[in-house]
């Protein structure tokens, strides 16, 4: 009896051990350590390939620095607006916890900083890196699964990556109306262009596997998720 005793303790004792290290080795793992924003909001970080990202959209509200970025309700400043602005879809709070915030290009591109510190608005090559190193499958590897928000049928999405892009939408330049919540993700990239007239987003559509690149409006509302410097 007291050998039987001896050999389960001796058992557990090295489960117990087994399961501290486990737990030790996830913490140093960059897929699951926690990022916080100046707001105190908290996000889940996943390496892709050599990079990791943050897995939420950017839900901040002031610049690294403390200065608030302005928040803008009304049409008519939104159109107007030449400066770094923040909203959120039909100007309804209940969004931003699931889709984050909509910021214009010059909250993205503020050098104050939007993004939490040690982390940046991605530039085009680092798009092009995580599009390349998907085999060019990015529109089913990057979008959350099934269709509690995305469309139906949001087809051929695995979310494989673990990115988990959701479809914020996007603001309008132009009668700052609100579109496209459910079908389509938008994301600012801090590319530099020889014009102000407009930069050069990634979008994920519900029914693609492109990450489409295309010309939009400074003044354009889009979705930011963070890359680690």
């Amino acid at each position: 009896m007291k050998k039987f005793s001896f050999i389960h303790f001796f058992c557990l004792a090295a489960i117990f051990l087994f399961l501290i290290g486990c737990e030790k080795s996830s913490t140093d793992d960059p897929q699951v350590f926690k990022v916080i924003d100046i707001d105190g909001n908290k996000y889940d970080t996943i390496h892709i390939g050599t990079q990791v990202w943050l897995k939420q959209n950017l839900k901040v509200t002031h610049y690294r620095n403390g200065d608030p970025v302005e928040p803008i309700l009304k049409d008519s400043d939104w159109f107007y607006s030449e400066s770094g602005a923040w909203c959120c879809y039909n100007n309804d709070t209940n969004n931003i916890p699931i889709y984050g915030c909509l910021y214009n290009l010059y909250a993205a591109k503020d050098p104050r900083g939007l993004c939490p510190q040690g982390w940046h608005t991605p530039t085009e090559d680092e798009w092009r890196t995580l599009v390349s190193f998907l085999d060019f499958e990015g529109g089913y590897k990057l979008r959350e699964q099934g269709t509690e928000h995305w469309k139906p049928t949001n087809a051929g999405a695995t979310n494989s990556t673990g990115f988990t892009a959701l479809p914020g939408g996007k603001r309008n330049p132009g009668d700052a109306s609100f579109a496209e919540i459910g079908s389509s993700a938008y994301f600012w990239t801090d590319i530099i262009v020889a014009t102000t007239t407009g930069d050069f987003p990634r979008q994920l559509m519900f029914n693609e596997n492109y990450v489409n690149r295309a010309c939009y409006s400074p003044k354009d509302g889009l979705s930011v998720r963070c890359i680690m410097d």
